[in-house]
Order: structure tokens, then sequence, then C-alpha cells
């Protein structure tokens, strides 16, 4: 069994996903004393999620560079994403201060759009998907999102530990493992479609 770092005193269990394969995950509540299974425990749903993955813009000349992955906060507060990671398919850190706000959406693209020489770029992307400039826009991640599906991990900074002051744990906050077979929409792979968190 493998697992990442976890909160102290949380729960960790398996939970079956829709094609039957099981995850260790953090759970909503503690299952000490109770049975040794999920049962109507469900998995703990941080406020911020993997809302949206274009992995397959489309078949052209730098298509990569259209990819992304977006972030949407679910809480009435904003959210501070310094220390803040994705892992797995792409590999990204998020800069100091950057904040996700209440309601609100980010996306990480395959490029960094803070970079000068990146502007026409940037203007391309937003016009693309016909992103107004109130979405902020930050990347470039670090690898590619595979078309033949793959995982994405977002982890939150847990607290240091006394003896190494800068070092923040990665606590997983959301995972998605998108793959090419049902219930994952197919047509997302081959006609430039992404994948839309509906739940």
């Amino acid at each position: 069994v493998d697992f990442g770092a976890a909160r102290n005193a949380e729960a960790i269990g398996r939970y079956q996903d829709a094609q039957g394969r099981g995850h260790f995950t953090a759970l909503a509540q503690s299952t000490l004393g109770s049975a040794n299974n999920m049962g109507g425990n469900a998995p703990y749903v941080g406020n911020v999620v993997i809302s949206e993955i274009m992995y397959h813009p489309g078949n052209f000349a730098d298509a990569d560079r259209l990819e992304f992955i977006e972030l949407l906060n679910t809480a009435t507060a904003a959210v501070d994403l310094t220390h803040w990671r994705l892992r797995g398919a792409v590999d990204y850190d998020f800069r100091a201060g950057t904040i996700l706000p209440a309601g609100g959406v980010l996306i990480v693209a395959g490029f960094d759009p803070a970079d000068p020489l990146n502007m026409v770029k940037l203007a391309n992307f937003r016009s693309f998907y016909g992103i107004g400039p109130s979405v902020p826009i930050v990347g470039g991640f670090k690898g590619r999102l595979a078309n033949e599906g793959e995982m994405i991990r977002l982890l939150r900074p847990d607290e240091p530990p006394n003896n190494e002051p800068n070092y923040y744990p990665g606590l997983t906050v959301d995972i998605v493992d998108y793959q090419l077979v049902n219930p994952w929409p197919t047509v997302a792979s081959v006609r430039g479609y992404s994948l839309i968190l509906i739940d």
C-alpha cells in the first residue's frame, strides 16, 4: 500500500472509484472503532478541487501549450496557494502569493504567462478559449498531459517539522485519474473537448 503524507490524527481508507479501482485517501471522518471498510464514510473533499482538464486540445502545432488544468475554490474565502503543488502527470509549484479567489477559478497552463516572451502566447491562449482577463492564469508546468490518461494530484502544504523548517509535506487535496474508458467521456481524447467536474 502506498499513500502520501497525512494530517496528524487523520483517518485514511480505501475508496473504490467508478471503475472499481481502489485508492487510499483521507476520509471525511475517523473510522476508529468501526468496521474496517469505507461503509458510509466518504473521502475527504477539500475546498479547492481540480474542476477542468484539457489534455488533448487537438492535432496541430504547439497543441501541448494549449493544455491546462483548472482549479475551483468552492469556499467563501480566498485561498493562498503558496507551497501548493501539482504532481503526477505534470509538475508545478505555485508561486508564493498566488491567490485563488473565493468561488473563483484559476488556470494552470503549460507555459509561463508571467514571462514577457510569452505575451503573445498568453493572448492567443485567452482568445482560443474565450477566457477573460479576470481569470488568473499561471504556469508553466513541467511535462504534458498524456492523451492516454494518467493521474493528477493536487497537494497543499502541511506545517513543516520542527527539525526541517523549510520542508512542507504535501497533503493530497484532490486526485483525478482520467482514462480513455467508460465512465470517462472518450470524445475528449479525439475532438478537443475538456473534462469538466460535474459532481
